[in-house]
C-alpha cells in the first residue's frame, strides 16, 4: 500500500471513528456501531488482504494476528476494539514511515553519526 493510500485508510477510518464518537455522545447506539464497523471495513481490509496473502504462503505476520483478532472482536460485539485496532495499524505505519525516513535521528544514531554527545547502539 502506498504511503497516499494510507493516508485515505487512515483519513476516512479517522472520520467514521469521529462520527461513532459524536453518536455516542447523542446516544444513538446503532449509528454508533454501524459507523465503527465502517472504520473497521475501511482499514481493515488492506491488513485482511495481507493476512490473506501471507497465509496462502504459508507465512504467519502480524496482519495475521490482526485479523483473527479483529474477527474476534466482531464476532463477540466489541466493535470499538476491532475499530482501534485496524485503525492504528495503518496510522502507526503512516507516521512511522514519515518519521523514520532517510533524514530522521533514530537511524544515524543507530549507525553512530548521530549528534555529538549521542551513544551509538553498535556493539
Amino acid at each position: 500500500m502506498t504511503k497516499k493510500h494510507r493516508g485515505l485508510t487512515v483519513l476516512i477510518s479517522g472520520v467514521f471513528l469521529a462520527l461513532a464518537f459524536l453518536f455516542n455522545l447523542i446516544k444513538l447506539d446503532f449509528m454508533k456501531d454501524i459507523s465503527l464497523i465502517a472504520a473497521t471495513a475501511i482499514a481493515g481490509y488492506p491488513i485482511m488482504r495481507n493476512a490473506w496473502q501471507s497465509a496462502r504462503m504459508k507465512t504467519f505476520s502480524i496482519e495475521l494476528l490482526v485479523t483473527v483478532a479483529v474477527i474476534g472482536a466482531l464476532f463477540i460485539g466489541e466493535y470499538v476494539e476491532s475499530a482501534a485496532v485496524t485503525f492504528f495499524i495503518p496510522a502507526g505505519g503512516l507516521f512511522g514511515s514519515t518519521h523514520f525516513g532517510k533524514n530522521a535521528l533514530l537511524p544515524k544514531v543507530l549507525n553512530g553519526h548521530g549528534p555529538a554527545g549521542s551513544e551509538s547502539l553498535k556493539g
